[in-house]
């Protein structure tokens, strides 16, 4: 997992201010098991009491998408997208139950042997 010095050095490289806000929508992510929504991102900040509008989280991550730091991830039906941290999840698949909504991640691996069988 990357730490803060390693990202907020990233921004810095891409020439990019390490705010308040866009630490906290990084560190969020950092710490999220799955890829989350801008809302569920937000929700997550106001919870933690951190002082931050829906607006400025949804530009952080797109900005944060752009430089490739986050990643973004489409679901089908969904209607919204989900970001995660980029690094280390580059050969991540997901994978979203319909029926409960939880998200897990796949190994590229287990989808490669999956393809034998079809």
């Amino acid at each position: 997992m990357p730490t803060p010095v390693k990202y907020r050095q990233q921004l810095r490289d891409f020439g990019y201010r390490c705010t308040k806000p866009r630490e906290a929508v990084l560190h969020t992510l950092l710490e999220a098991d799955h890829p989350m929504t801008a809302s569920e991102v937000f929700e997550r900040l106001q919870q933690n009491c951190t002082k931050i509008d829906l607006a400025t989280v949804y530009r952080n991550l797109h900005m944060l998408s752009d430089l490739g730091l986050v990643v973004q991830i489409g679901f089908a039906h969904e209607g919204q997208f989900r970001y995660a941290w980029s690094e280390g999840r580059a050969q991540a698949q997901y994978m979203r139950c319909e029926q409960c909504g939880d998200i897990i991640s796949l190994p590229v691996p287990s989808l490669k042997r999956l393809k034998h069988f079809i």
